[in-house]
């Protein structure tokens, strides 16, 4: 029996599409339902005992069987201090739905779709914002921002694995590693880094980069999608949501 799918004590919904796609403000709205915890981009669970890679489109062969382990550990362990919630999880721009099937094989999955235009836009004007913050950043303002984005972790324990994972993932405490720079070759960026991004990245305008960001992130979850039964994948359409919010929550 393949020990990994024993889920009967967790509960689990994770909320997937593009970033800047509206994961967030539906998470945080279906989050004040008091059966459900509103799990936000927990990365560092995922990847504590790989780290980062060099793009986010992971391989099941990365992770060895005690990293498997290592995740739903820490996902039990939520569970046990949430109670009966149900973790949504909000994981925009993911590339590794081969990962959560082989760990959740039973988890549930709500699919944000927004017009790839108004995403790219949007994806591009975070892009340039992280630029300008990365720039004008100071070591106390770094420590402050740092301190900030802990606080999207509403579980104690959780907010000390990021800043954890965080500090030993910048390889080394030097102000170019941090801010995600690391994960950029020590450039600031934001967003999925599909595969084979270096080489885009170089030869493309932004705009067309950032594109390829909101593509790569729809296609990857339509690609596993057929592997989830239809009673527990849901699609939704950012448009439909603005237009006929009470419908589409419902």
């Amino acid at each position: 029996m393949n020990k990994f799918n024993f889920e009967k004590n967790i509960n689990i919904c994770f909320m997937v599409g593009s970033t800047r796609s509206g994961t967030t403000i539906v998470a945080d709205l279906l989050s004040k339902h008091k059966e459900i915890f509103h799990l936000y981009e927990p990365y560092y669970l995922w990847f504590w005992n790989v780290g980062y890679g060099k793009n986010d489109e992971r391989e099941i062969s990365e992770f060895k069987e005690k990293d498997l382990e290592k995740i739903r550990k820490e996902y039990k362990k939520i569970q046990k201090k949430i109670g009966n919630k149900v973790i949504l999880e909000k994981s925009p721009g993911l590339l590794f739905m081969n990962l959560m099937l082989k760990v959740f094989p039973n988890a549930k999955y709500i699919h944000i779709i927004r017009d790839g235009r108004d995403a790219t836009l949007s994806i591009n004007r975070e892009w340039k914002k992280r630029e300008i913050i990365v720039k004008k950043m100071r070591f106390f303002k770094l420590i402050k921002r740092l301190l900030k984005s802990l606080n999207y972790q509403s579980l104690f324990f959780l907010k000390i694995k990021q800043l954890f994972f965080e500090l030993k993932t910048m390889k080394v405490l030097k102000f170019r590693n941090m801010l995600n720079k690391s994960k950029w070759n020590g450039k600031p960026g934001w967003g999925p880094r599909f595969k084979d991004w270096e080489e885009y990245f170089k030869t493309h305008k932004l705009i067309e980069f950032n594109a390829m960001q909101w593509l790569k992130s729809v296609e990857h979850v339509l690609q596993y999608k057929d592997k989830i039964p239809d009673d527990k994948y849901l699609e939704l359409r950012y448009e439909d949501l603005l237009n006929n919010p009470n419908k589409e929550f419902k």
